[in-house]
């Protein structure tokens, strides 16, 4: 049995992905970072001026949340904000 077709349908399909960080990010939300953040916070205020010190406490150093503020206030792309604070973090890991 055939059924006609709705013409006004339209079907939409993502193929986005999240970029995977390329350095580890399990330890940047533990309780050590989170305690070293408020000390790193002046760091990434020289890094990222833009930021507000409030912005950046609120953070509490998540990769994702502080991807996000740089790729929104700095008008790049996700890769790009990702592979900042990747690098940003990567000078604290021992």
């Amino acid at each position: 049995m055939n059924t006609p077709k709705d013409t006004n349908t339209v079907t939409i399909t993502s193929t986005y992905t999240t970029p995977k960080a390329s350095v580890d990010t399990a330890d940047y939300s533990s309780d050590a970072l989170a305690a070293k953040w408020k000390q790193q916070v002046g760091n990434a205020k020289i890094l990222w001026g833009k930021l507000t010190d409030d912005e950046l406490l609120k953070t509490e150093g998540h990769v994702q949340h502080l991807t996000g503020l740089v790729q929104e206030r700095y008008a790049v792309t996700r890769d790009a904000a990702a592979k900042q604070v990747d690098d940003f973090f990567a000078q604290f890991k021992s």
